[in-house]
Parts: C-alpha cells; structure tokens; sequence
C-alpha cells in the first residue's frame, strides 16, 4: 500500500521536469531522476510513479497497483487534457473565477511557480507575469535537491510525511496544465487528492475493472468513500469567556488551541484508520473534512465516541466534536466526465 500511495505522489512530478527545460516525457523523466533518489525500500514506489497516464478511464487489465494508480490519479484530474506537451504556464487564482455580479470577472492574476516561500512576490497573486521558465528550473533544482536530502529517512511513515510537505513546499503554486478546466488546480492538490482516493481503494482492497466501470456508467455504484465532516462546537463561548485583562493575548491562544484541536482530532482519525495525512482534504476555523473508506464506517462512529469522551473529561461540555458523513461513489468524485458533475 505504501508503494501505492508514494508512487500516486510522484506521479506527476515529471511535468515540473518537462516545464523546466528537461527533454522527454513525464514518465521518463521520474524514473530517470526521482527514481535513484528514493530510499532503498521504496524503490516499488518508483516503479509505479513511473507509469504513464491515461486521458480516458482506465480499462485495460493490468497489475493491479499501477490500475489503482491510474484510476485515483484520472479521478482526481477530472477532464484530462490531452496534449502531451507541457506548457510552462502559472497557476490561475481562483479569485479570477469569482463572479461578484459586477457584469464582468476580475482581471486575471496568477501565481508565480516559486517555491513557497514569506515574499510577497510568492504568497501574493499578480495579474503580471515573467521569466517563467526560470522560476520552473528554480523550482524543480529545489524539489531535487530537497527529496535528494531527505533520501537517508529510513521509516516509511516519516519519509512519507517529508514528502508530503516538500510536495506541498514545491509544488503549491504550480498548475496540473494550461488547461483551461486544470489552470486553476496546483500540482499538489491533484496529487494530495489522487493519493487520499487510492488510499481509500487500497483500503477495501477494490478491483480496478469494477471501479473504471462503474465510472463508465451512469447506473447506481457502489458507495466506495465516506466525506467525513467534522465541526468542533462551542466556539463563541469558549472563546469569549475571558476576562478584560489581557483579552486580547488570551483571544489569540484559545483561538490557536482550537484550530489544534480541530487538527489533532482529524489525525488521531486517520492514524487509528490507517490513512496517510493525504485523506485529510481540509482544516480550519475549526472544521475538517476527511475522506475514508465506507468500509470503515463502523469504525468511525467508535471513533467518535472515543473522542467525545475525552472532550467531554477535558472541557466538561462547553467543548464538543460534531462529526457527519456523506457517502460517495467513484464517480461523484468525478468532475467533467460528460461535461457534467
């Protein structure tokens, strides 16, 4: 599973590679320089972040972790673009998309390809944009570099969890294509996602030829994933029960606990599933979403009654974790399959 997951993360990482200057295609690229980067015992995670992507479902029988693979990384892509060469294009703010009814969209602004970094020129978008090709080699040479560092990191799950945010590190501001459906979507969230939905396909041990089929069809599927949505209530009290005095140092620690609080629950669950830190898709203010399998559903309310106990003993009440959940097929996960939802 391990391979599986790892593999999913670097699948695309070619496409920085392409956009930086290297010659050849995405596939070859990862297993010509991330390949001999990887830890000794993760070298089948190399392999299969070798294989080449799909445009179309996946439907031709193979082994089965490459499938896996296959069918997460075109799920969480959506509509694929077609064309094999990549652009070195920015990434498009999705605040460019936001219509504010003022009869027109915002001027588009974008992302400079930068590694992350507390410079406004990074954090900020700008409707301007030069030397692309230069912030792609720099932000490529960086990713090496840094997944060359972390090459000595024996345990699976800590190496797992650095490149994680290297990834995120990296990758953040750089758009999955130029096209115009995946302008607007960063590398890493395709590849956070795409890991979190063959997480949860390795997790029920699913046969890739029944899931590309159910995406192929428009009849009923099965519920293969659970959208756990947590909400940690209680709040406005919480925060606002303080005295005068030192209010507003006091307004900012409760308030720091609670985004704490809402973190630390999310991975206490997914590390008593079994999930990687991928399947958490959002936090903060308090709320989390996580995505699971369904075949953990009866697990999960054990869960939550474990946690609600704990809150209960810490906070006598005033504190309490709301968790619901919605089941989801394979192909609600899927955007654009016939121009629909």
């Amino acid at each position: 599973m391990n391979a599986v997951l790892l593999g999913t993360l670097l699948h695309d990482l070619g496409k920085v590679g392409q956009r930086a200057g290297l010659s050849g295609n995405c596939s070859d690229i990862v297993s010509a320089v991330l390949y001999p980067l990887l830890p000794h015992g993760l070298q089948e995670a190399g392999k299969l972040a070798s294989v080449p992507e799909v445009t179309t479902v996946p439907t031709t029988p193979g082994i089965r972790p490459a499938e896996i693979l296959r069918i997460a990384d075109w799920i969480s892509a959506g509509k694929r673009d077609e064309s094999t060469k990549e652009i070195a294009a920015p990434l498009l703010s999705l605040f460019s998309l936001v219509d504010i009814k003022k009869g027109s969209l915002p001027k588009s602004a974008f992302y400079s390809p930068q590694s992350l970094s507390l410079d406004r020129n990074v954090i900020f978008p700008d409707d301007k944009m030069h030397e692309l090709a230069s912030a792609y080699k720099s932000s490529w040479e960086s990713l090496i570099n840094d997944i060359s560092l972390a090459q000595g990191i024996e345990d699976v799950e800590s190496y797992s969890t650095t490149l994680f945010y290297l990834l995120k590190k990296h990758t953040w501001a750089i758009p999955l294509s130029a096209s115009e459906e995946n302008r607007d979507i960063s590398l890493f969230d395709h590849s956070r996602i795409a890991c979190a939905i063959a997480a949860c396909l390795m997790k029920e041990n699913a046969n890739p030829d029944e899931v590309s089929s159910e995406l192929i069809s428009k009849n009923a599927a099965k519920d293969r994933f659970l959208l756990v949505a947590g909400d940690v209530s209680g709040i406005q009290d919480f925060l606002y029960t303080i005295t005068s005095k030192g209010a507003a140092k006091g307004l900012r620690g409760r308030s720091l606990y609670l985004q704490l609080l809402s973190e630390a629950a999310a991975k206490f669950m997914l590390r008593e599933l079994d999930y990687p830190l991928a399947n958490l898709i959002y936090s903060g203010g308090g709320h989390f979403y996580i995505l699971i399998s369904s075949a953990d559903e009866n697990r999960l309310q054990d869960l939550k009654l474990a946690m609600e106990s704990s809150l209960l003993q810490m906070h006598q009440g005033d504190i309490f974790l709301a968790l619901g959940c919605a089941k989801l097929t394979a192909r609600d996960l899927l955007i654009d399959l016939d121009g629909e939802q």
